[in-house]
């Protein structure tokens, strides 16, 4: 009878060892590392401090936009972007080729139906 618990025993314990193994390579196989850190958001602050330091590397501006300043007619200042380095995103035309075919009108009311 002693002889069977030992060998019980001995199985068990090789069992244990074998899933055990096997729980290690399902947790590598299928990124659950990755997923803990997307759901407790240190990949988010890793990601962050990452292009923070590459913006402090790469200070350089992106975009360098020339002002000038006016008067409206209210006399109030305004800022206006040099027409010479920028372009109109609008057309003169901008009916050519468009047609509407719907419209649609939302109305928010709290009444229960």
């Amino acid at each position: 009878m002693a002889d069977i618990l030992n060998r019980f025993s001995l199985v068990f314990f090789l069992l244990a060892i074998v899933f055990f193994v096997l729980t290690i390579i399902v947790f590598v196989v299928f990124k659950i590392p990755d997923l803990i850190g997307d759901l407790n958001g240190r990949n988010a602050r890793k990601t962050i401090e990452l292009m923070r330091h590459n913006n402090e590397i790469n200070h350089k501006k992106v975009l360098d936009l020339s002002y000038r300043k006016i008067e409206n007619e209210d006399n109030e200042t305004c800022e206006l972007l040099d027409t010479e380095e920028t372009q109109s995103l609008i057309k003169e035309d901008n009916n050519e080729g468009l047609e509407m075919i719907d419209s649609l009108m939302l109305i928010h009311t709290k009444e229960k139906i």
